[in-house]
């Protein structure tokens, strides 16, 4: 690909991630107005497109203000030495994970409560099992979890002990990350950003596996790029490195397996070699085989089969393909639990794929749902901590929802105005800035088919940061891979 094309390719990326930005910020005043105030759909549209209009307002008529804001701030957070700002948003983290799980003691819901009865069976008898269920959960976290229960107990703060010292190393991660691909200013802001994000400070004291995939996969991306980037690295151990970071995220989350074609078009962008491309994919694929292996020998022993991960597949596609679909979760498995997890599973597939080969525009019309479920609300920590485990539905549950998109809104403007104009086309020049947008235009693709969820948006919130921290760089003299040489800073 030459220079000119790559620029292109570049832009059209971030001209169309712009336009996500916007539909996110439609869909956050949509899904408010319908689900807090349990508004119709043309109350629920005219609250879209208010929040989308001021979104616009903002990017538009006030971007160089804001952008002159972040800039100043971040100068002055700049007189911090890099190893202390990092310190001291480590402590921050810390800080706001223990003073909520102070004020509310965690109680395991949902998903959560399912992935702790995995860990407590695993410390206990050595077995992935509940309810009857060996596969049909991702079983990540509770593995994480296991030997810890083993020797602490199944306690009622262990979950937020471990995710503490996961935020903690995703701050430190997310950090690096940016001194790689940008400069001091950028860490500063965005370290800021990831140590305070509202939805993950809520779900702090819950078994959440996305809490550990929001740490995996910025490692992924981070060692993804020494390896090809800095001389004199051990490339090859970094690149097996990034792929099993990536395969234990997919053990948390199968569908972290739809990011690796990102990083074949973050290669294409850069006009890499094919060989030396195929050697680079060839390495994170064996990396990331090589984490999920176990698991995929496990359960061939146990089924006879060949079972990656786990089989929920299926039950995502009919959730999101049936007659009574919304785009989001509805309890279809209840009327087959007498069936096996697999046979269950496959069913279920060919229901899903039936349903939409009988109903291509039922399906299609599910599409833009779907989309506003993944990107219009940030409130999954508050629904989880709060409404669904003490049935907290008053002003303190508004509240905090409200914190929660509101700072979610946030940090999408940001990250608008740091992708368009002038701003946009400096990060056109550089592609590895154009990798936590595939990142979001894999997953959006996936979630456009499958049932939707805000959650699975969470991952991705360090490069939505990153992206918003660029509004703290110089816009003109900026070394385009300067991130290399700033990486020893403080």
């Amino acid at each position: 690909m030459t220079e000119a094309a790559q620029l292109r390719a570049a832009a059209l990326l971030r001209r169309a991630f712009v336009v996500v930005l916007v539909w996110a910020a439609f869909a956050t005043g949509f899904l408010g107005a319908e689900r807090t105030f349990r508004a119709g759909t043309p109350v629920s549209l005219a609250a879209g497109a208010a929040v989308a209009a001021a979104f616009l307002a903002l990017v538009l008529g006030g971007g160089d203000r804001l952008a002159a804001v972040v800039s100043i701030l971040a100068e002055r957070a700049e007189r911090v030495p890099a190893g202390r700002w990092l310190a001291g948003c480590v402590a921050a983290a810390a800080g706001v994970r223990l003073a909520w799980g102070a004020l509310l003691t965690p109680r395991q819901v949902s998903d959560m409560e399912l992935y702790y009865a995995f860990a407590r069976s695993l410390a206990e008898r050595g077995v992935f099992e509940h309810g009857g269920d060996r596969v049909f959960g991702p079983p990540g976290v509770s593995l994480l979890l296991a030997p810890l229960v083993k020797l602490f107990g199944a306690g009622t703060y262990l979950p937020l002990a471990v995710n503490v010292a996961l935020a903690a190393g995703t701050v430190l991660v997310t950090g690096a990350l940016a001194l790689q691909v940008a400069d001091g200013r950028t860490m500063r802001v965005t370290t800021l950003l990831v140590a305070l994000w509202p939805n993950a400070v809520l779900l702090s004291g819950l078994v959440s596996k996305e809490l550990l995939v929001l740490f995996l996969l910025p490692l992924g991306a981070l060692l993804y790029l020494r390896a090809t980037e800095e001389a004199g690295a051990d490339r090859r151990g970094l690149l097996l490195g990034a792929g099993l970071a990536l395969g234990a995220a997919t053990l948390a989350q199968p569908n972290t397996l739809v990011f690796l074609p990102a990083f074949a078009a973050l290669e294409v962008l850069r006009a890499v070699p094919f060989r030396v491309a195929v050697l680079r994919l060839g390495l994170l694929g064996a990396g990331t085989a090589l984490a999920v292996s176990p698991w995929t020998v496990r359960n061939a022993l146990l089924f006879g089969r060949f079972i990656p991960v786990s089989v929920n597949f299926g039950h995502a596609m009919l959730v999101g393909n049936y007659d009574g679909a919304d785009g989001g979760f509805r309890p279809v498995r209840t009327p087959y639990l007498g069936m096996s997890e697999i046979e269950y599973d496959r069913l279920a597939l060919r229901k899903a794929l039936d349903w939409i080969r009988e109903n291509p525009g039922r399906f299609l019309a599910l599409v833009p749902r779907k989309q506003m479920i993944f990107l219009g609300d940030d409130g999954d920590g508050a629904y989880h901590a709060l409404k669904w485990a003490y049935g907290i539905g008053d002003a303190r549950y508004a509240f905090a929802k409200a914190v929660s998109n509101g700072g979610w809104v946030g940090v999408l403007a940001l990250a608008a105005v740091a992708l368009s104009a002038r701003r946009g086309r400096e990060v056109d020049r550089d592609p590895r800035l154009v990798l936590g947008i595939l990142f979001f235009f894999c997953l959006l693709a996936l979630l456009s088919v499958t049932e939707s969820g805000s959650r699975h948006h969470l991952a991705l919130s360090p490069f939505l940061a990153l992206l918003a921290g660029l509004l703290a760089r110089p816009t003109a003299g900026a070394a385009p891979h300067g991130g290399r040489e700033r990486a020893t800073e403080g």
